[in-house]
């Protein structure tokens, strides 16, 4: 009979043993409390997220150190909880902790019932998770200025476009208009406001791309056909044009992927030196 007494004792040390080891290892917050939110039993890692010691939380109640702001939806689970109308609650809630701060947590709520039914006490389970809102909230911003980004882009080649079409025209009536004319003026005025229109869409541009801009060496001598055809694409058919390229190369230094995407901008005050009727 001793024996069967001290083997009963050392299965329940050893159980209780297990269930502390549990208890205050477990990489989660676990709180037991009565009904009414006041604590029974916490472990440290309930204790290190709310930011009280054990025995602070003695006397507030659960709802009490609740955020303000999710403390009536709390209450109010809670009660359905004690009602029996819900199995458990399950929500991310905030917590005020004892340094003014306030900690974000993925939250379970459990009521145990006694063995005639009647609430014996409640089990708060609660996982630290402000990191990963952290993380999650730079995700959206990134998302949203990905989606930023692409408008731009869009508005910026669009834009480009027009500019094209109006400085390719405002070079072409240069050509016919004497430098010592008045309009001369008005002229220049328009393709200098172009170039900084231009200047804008680059700037956008470069805004709108995920990577960082890097400026690399182009020989204009070596792409004259692609220079061709965005000339013909501005004076339109009935042109003929003639392009001379340089006996000592030069290059110019352009962003890496708009090398290809040249804009007419840069050959407003040339144009002229480039075409023949």
């Amino acid at each position: 009979m001793t024996t069967n007494n001290s083997n009963i004792t050392s299965s329940l040390e050893q159980s209780e043993q297990r269930f502390w080891s549990t208890f205050e290892q477990t990489p989660v917050g676990i709180a037991h409390m009565t009904p009414g939110g006041r604590s029974l039993l916490v472990n440290k890692r309930f204790c290190a997220i709310v930011g009280y010691t054990s025995d602070l939380l003695i006397a507030p109640t659960i709802q009490e150190i609740t955020h303000p702001d999710d403390r009536n939806e709390f209450q109010e689970h809670v009660h359905l909880l004690l009602e029996g109308k819900t199995p458990g609650y399950h929500a991310e809630q905030r917590y005020c902790r004892d340094d003014g701060s306030f900690v974000w947590t993925d939250l379970t709520f459990l009521l145990v019932h006694h063995a005639a039914g009647i609430p014996d006490n409640m089990i708060g389970v609660i996982e630290d998770i402000l990191q990963r809102r952290d993380l999650e909230e730079r995700l959206r911003q990134s998302q949203k200025m990905e989606s930023i980004g692409a408008l731009a882009a869009g508005v910026v080649h669009d834009f480009n476009n027009i500019l094209t079409v109006i400085v390719g025209n405002a070079a072409l009536m240069q050509m016919h208009i004497e430098s010592k004319s008045p309009l001369m003026v008005y002229l220049l005025q328009m393709l200098d406001a172009a170039e900084r229109a231009a200047q804008l869409t680059r700037r956008l541009l470069a805004f709108s791309r995920k990577h960082t801009s890097r400026l690399v060496s182009v020989d204009f001598n070596s792409n004259p056909q692609d220079i061709k055809k965005l000339l013909l694409m501005v004076i339109g058919k009935g042109h003929e044009v003639v392009i001379a390229l340089r006996q000592q190369r030069r290059a110019s230094h352009y962003e890496e992927n708009s090398a290809r995407h040249l804009s007419i901008m840069g050959y407003r005050y040339r144009i002229p030196e480039l075409l023949k009727y």
